[in-house]
């Protein structure tokens, strides 16, 4: 687990979770690369999809359920990349979360971001 913020507003922690994302009445299959309380970081095999477009994420039960618990969000695509394997990497904001998952995605990273400085010392 690595955890990362530069100059971002929320932490975030890295996490591969399969994720059903909601395109324009498409469902397309991506998996997480990293989450924090403001957005997440996702990696889609198939499609292109537009920078600003409005996505509906759908997060379902995984063993990772201890650290992220299931849950639905609503974003907005920020940007994109293409991978040298044809993949593209894109950068989701969210802007309709649950203030309890938000809270949970939060403390998470917190408590990683610590567990991290602590160990580094």
């Amino acid at each position: 687990m690595e955890v990362a913020l530069g100059q971002r507003k929320y932490h975030r922690v890295s996490l591969e979770v399969d994720i059903d994302l909601h395109v324009n009445r498409r469902v397309l299959k991506a998996r997480s690369v990293q989450i924090g309380a403001g957005g997440i970081g996702v990696i889609l095999e198939g499609g292109k999809v537009s920078e600003n477009t409005k996505v509906f994420l759908h997060f379902a039960k995984t063993k990772e359920e201890s650290l992220i618990p299931p849950f639905n969000a609503i974003g907005k695509i920020c940007n994109s990349v293409q991978l040298q394997d044809g993949s593209w990497r894109y950068g989701i904001q969210f802007l309709n979360i649950s203030d309890q998952i938000q809270n949970k995605i939060n403390e998470k990273a917190l408590e990683l971001s610590s567990a991290t400085s602590r160990s580094a010392a």
